[in-house]
């Protein structure tokens, strides 16, 4: 981030510091179609916030765009934009604490800890005093160790900024209705960081966090105000508005105002959590009128594209090996023991960017894990305590309907970058780590050769190309799939990324829609 990028953040900051008033909310609307969840029904939390934040773009004098956004039709394909953020990937019944209930998948992408840095972490907590389900033993090795909730998941700052380039891409390229779905996901997300318990890694269920109960506070507060029984605390002025600042600048906005009040917010039903989520709902509205005034001023000749990278799949072999001094890696185990703790660090530009664990999975494919539990313990059960993850991929879920989406969000990052036609090439590179022994980390061979250790290689934004992997394949105009060697061979290690970039200068969206025209 640059030293402009920081003075504009703080600004972002003190206007929400100085400027909020009492007011605002955060249940996604309901329904298994649009017009059922927004055909003459009040919209629920999110919905509504971003109703009062059109009202703020009219009140600010911003008349021109809050008729763009207000426009039913418009409107109603944003709102469609905040059902889809949490269940475009794709939802499971998530089980925990002897609870169980359905979570999308897409919903742990929706946390940024301004102390961490990082997305959402899962907090493992004393199993002391709590009743495990189905039981301690099973929970631990299953649920926590294959689940991917570890930590960390992929960063709100990070799906705000690529939601935003994806609504930038389809309203370029003529499709204002995916544009505004898009853009109503992202809106989701930010909005979602101003609960606390989404800038502190407090999810729905964890004992004490209370997050679902403080959720229900504010949407019951906000029903409340507007059946006129009580007091209307929605600002009535005052967008945070800035035009130039990066969209993932509003998500570390709300994430530092909304993190200090995880107290109060853990006490639904106090006055301090009434007075923090008037606060924190207000804070809600301005940064979404101020968003919609971003996008409205700038898609069309913003100079920037988000290239996203995703870690498909990580395989690892059967035989635990021992090479050279230092001891390097194939695999961790065999039979009964663990078979392997696998973690990506994805370097980008010299940065580093470490992925969640998957544990006792030799074939690991995020996308399609997350949320598998139910096969997980199925097999675990079935086969003497042994989990093959190969199993998902074989036998599938047991409801196939709650398979995930090639839109479920893991092991994924962004870099944004302004001005690309003058941006250097992006270097790459993806280290997997074993995990069994956290304090000698050791890094896993990706193939043979002396490439083994790792995959290095460049994208280079300008034109498209990825240049020096062992294997590339290019699936579409700005999208690549980069293949370690072993993916060429059964029996060696390997690894598959994805990079994706959005939006396309013009020149590369028109030769993406010659080569689908082709197809």
């Amino acid at each position: 981030m640059t030293h402009a990028d920081r003075c504009q953040g703080t600004r972002l900051l003190l206007l929400l510091l100085t400027g909020s008033r009492r007011v605002k909310g955060y249940l996604q609307p309901t329904g298994d179609t649009l017009s059922k969840a927004h055909t003459g029904v009040w919209p629920r939390t999110h919905g509504d916030v971003t109703n009062h934040a059109i009202q703020l773009l009219e009140a600010d004098g911003h008349g021109g765009v809050a008729a763009a956004f207000g426009e039913p039709a418009t409107r109603a394909l944003l709102f469609d934009g905040l059902r889809q953020a949490d269940m475009g990937g794709g939802e499971f019944v998530l089980s925990m604490y002897g609870s169980a209930g359905r979570a999308g998948r897409n919903s742990f992408s929706h946390f940024y800890n301004p102390l961490t840095k990082e997305g959402f972490v899962f907090p493992i907590p004393s199993t002391q005093g709590l009743t495990l389900n189905p039981d301690p033993h099973l929970m631990m090795r299953a649920r926590w160790e294959v689940s991917l909730m570890m930590g960390p998941m992929p960063s709100a700052l990070d799906m705000v900024d690529w939601q935003y380039a994806m609504a930038v891409s389809a309203m370029r390229g003529g499709d204002s209705t995916a544009a505004y779905v898009h853009l109503g996901r992202a809106l989701h997300i930010m909005q979602d960081i101003t609960v606390p318990h989404h800038a502190t890694d407090k999810p729905s269920g964890l004992p004490g966090s209370k997050h679902t109960e403080y959720e229900a506070m504010v949407e019951q507060l906000l029903y409340n105000v507007s059946l006129g029984v009580v007091e209307n605390f929605h600002p009535s002025e005052g967008g945070i508005y800035c035009d130039t600042c990066p969209p993932s600048e509003f998500v570390e906005t709300a994430a530092n105002q909304s993190a200090r009040f995880i107290a109060a917010a853990t006490q639904p039903g106090t006055p301090q959590a009434t007075q923090v989520a008037t606060v924190l709902i207000a804070a809600a509205e301005k940064l979404t009128a101020g968003f919609m005034h971003r996008f409205a001023a700038q898609w069309k000749t913003e100079l920037f594209t988000v290239v996203k990278i995703s870690v498909e799949r990580v395989k690892m072999l059967y035989k635990y090996r021992k090479k050279g001094d230092e001891e390097e890696h194939y695999l961790l185990g065999d039979g009964n023991e663990r078979q392997a703790d696998v973690t990506a660090v994805v370097v980008i530009d010299g940065e580093q960017h470490r992925t969640s664990t998957a544990r006792n999975c030799n074939d690991v494919r995020p996308r399609t894990l997350l949320g598998a539990i139910d096969v997980m313990e199925r097999n675990y059960k079935d086969s003497g305590d042994l989990v093959d993850c190969a199993s998902v991929y074989t036998d599938g879920y047991i409801n196939l309907e709650q398979r995930p989406t090639d839109d479920t969000e893991v092991w994924t990052f962004t870099k944004r970058i302004v001005n690309p036609a003058e941006a250097p090439p992006m270097l790459l590179q993806v280290v997997i780590l074993d995990d069994l022994i956290v304090a000698e980390d050791k890094r896993v061979d990706c193939a043979p050769g002396a490439e083994r250790k790792n995959i290095v290689f460049e994208y280079n934004v300008q034109t498209d190309e990825v240049v020096g992997a062992m294997a590339t394949e290019k699936i579409g105009a700005g999208s690549h799939l980069v293949k370690s060697k072993g993916d060429t061979k059964g029996s060696s290690a390997a690894v598959t990324v994805k990079i994706e970039r959005s939006p396309l200068p013009p020149e590369l969206m028109q030769q993406g829609q010659e080569q689908g025209k082709e197809l």
